[in-house]
This record gives C-alpha cells, structure tokens and sequence, in this order.
C-alpha cells in the first residue's frame, strides 16, 4: 500500500504541516512498516521540494524499515516483539502466513511452494507499478 499524503498539502502545506500529516499517517496506518508514504496520487510538479523533502526525511527518521534506521529499532524498549526481518523480494513470508491460516489438512510443501510463487507475483506486481510512474 502506498500513498496517503494529499497532493494539496504537499503544494501549500509548510514543512511542519506535512511532518505532522506524515507522523498521524504512520501512527494511524503504518506503525509497523511496510506503507510506502507518498502522495496520494503522483506528486504533482507545483509541490514544493522542501515539502517533499520533508516528508521523505521525516518517513526515514520516523517509520520502521528492515534496511536501515529506524526511531522503533533503535529503542528497543518502545517495542514489545522484536521487529520482523522479511527476506529480499518477499512481502508476507510463508511462515508468517502460515501462522494465520487453519491447520493444513493436505500437502504443506505443496501449499508452500504456490503460496511462494503467487506471493512472488504480488512483489513483482507492487514493484512494477512503483516503477511505472
């Protein structure tokens, strides 16, 4: 999932306004990672690049991501389970789906390897259209 900033505060908001919409998005719908913040459709060329700015430095200090710093990771007493690490090119892996779904009744290796290969497909899908615009 992707978006969440209006393309109108990143064109008259001040820095300050876009930090504070970014931190109540993250608190709101993406306190555990995995929301790419952006602007609610493609960031339009009348936005101001400090607000742009903004957001994007705010997201690194603020949000939580597996690659690099984070405020969560770096005060680990502020979490109360240690932050999952998901292998490269892996949106939900397969053990942390299998932790939601009923006990599997037929082949798991089965079960696995399409849930692997279909997942595969929705990183590729979510990367193409990141990439399309």
């Amino acid at each position: 999932m992707s978006g969440g900033i209006p393309n109108d505060l990143l064109i008259y908001g001040t820095e300050e306004e876009v930090r504070a919409y970014c931190k109540k998005i993250i608190d709101e719908v993406a306190k555990d990672g995995g929301h790419i913040l952006d602007a609610s459709a493609i960031i339009q060329n009348d936005a101001k690049i400090e607000n742009v700015r903004a957001m994007t430095e705010f997201t690194r200090e603020y949000g939580v991501y597996s690659r690099g710093h984070s405020r969560i990771a770096q005060t680990k007493e502020n979490i109360s389970e240690p932050m999952i690490q998901f292998k490269p090119m892996v949106c939900i892996p397969w053990e942390e789906k299998l932790k939601e779904l009923p006990q599997i009744q037929g082949d798991v290796e089965l079960c696995k390897r399409i849930w692997e290969e279909i997942e595969s497909l929705a990183y590729t899908y979510i990367w193409q259209i990141l990439l399309s615009f």
